[in-house]
């Protein structure tokens, strides 16, 4: 059920949905109830603007329009108001969620989840609210014991998103995911390219997402740019099989491309 309501013309009604939802102001804010729950919207937060001009007495600019992400996290958030929380692992060099990885945790955000560092310096457990752990980039090898407790809480049903670093030296982490049947291959993926005077060697990969994978529907036959020093993985099939892991292969490189051992770090 949808009420709008115009400030200027209804003001009775209006000045009833602000004491009720205790609004400092009216303009252009959207509303949303839900079994006694709500949420405030405003307008600002639908959008990303350019606010230049209104130094010279312009108008703000859009520049993308958010609000479909905007209302779905705001309706996500009613239906089911407890928030799962993805925690964002440091202490190795990784990517921080604040800077680097800024959009990919307002994405997680918008899906009315909350993102949080987490640190195994100083604990043997990970938190009882992690819904999942990201490693973005780690620069360096987790500790025997931090790969420990990952370890023991991917095999009780955790879940984790893993962003290798091909140029960082982390036997442990690969051997964390060649537990689960994901193997890192010790390569670079490349292809040769001819130029008018000689032959060049391509590192910047163009992928495919692949088909019939819930997860990347929405970019299904899209290409995908991997640029800078990109490695393979390999699948171990009958761990896999054994452990009752299912493998979902989401991006492929162009058939040009091949996994070179013989290669020079960069």
């Amino acid at each position: 059920r949808v009420e709008y309501v115009d400030p200027t013309r209804n003001i009775q009604r209006a000045q009833e949905l602000k004491a009720k939802y205790n609004l400092a102001d009216l303009d252009s804010v959207l509303i949303l109830e839900y079994d006694g729950r709500h949420r405030v919207v405003n307008i600002a937060e639908m959008g990303e603007f350019d606010l230049s001009p209104v130094a010279q007495g312009g108008a703000p600019v859009l520049l993308a329009f958010r609000g479909e992400q905007v209302l779905a996290s705001a309706m996500m958030s009613l239906i089911t108001p407890e928030a799962e929380t993805v925690y964002f692992l440091e202490g190795h060099g990784e990517a921080s969620p604040g800077r680097q990885t800024g959009k990919f945790a307002e994405a997680i955000s918008l899906q009315n989840a909350s993102v949080k560092p987490l640190s195994l310096a100083g604990s043997d457990t990970v938190p009882s609210d992690a819904s999942a752990i990201v490693i973005a980039g780690a620069q360096t090898d987790l500790e025997e014991r931090e790969a420990a407790v990952l370890g023991a809480w991917l095999r009780a049903g955790g879940k984790m998103l893993v962003l290798l670093n091909p140029n960082a030296a982390t036997p442990r982490l690969h051997s964390l995911l060649s537990n689960s049947g994901i193997v890192p291959r010790n390569d670079r993926v490349l292809r040769l390219i001819e130029l008018p005077f000689a032959t060049g060697i391509l590192r910047d990969v163009t992928a495919q997402v692949l088909p019939n994978a819930e997860i990347t529907r929405r970019l299904e036959g899209m290409n995908l740019l991997f640029t800078g020093a990109t490695q393979s993985l390999g699948f171990d099939a009958p761990l896999a099989e054994s452990e009752k892991i299912r493998i979902r292969p989401l991006v492929q490189a162009a058939e040009e491309f091949w996994g070179e051992t013989d290669y020079a770090p960069n």
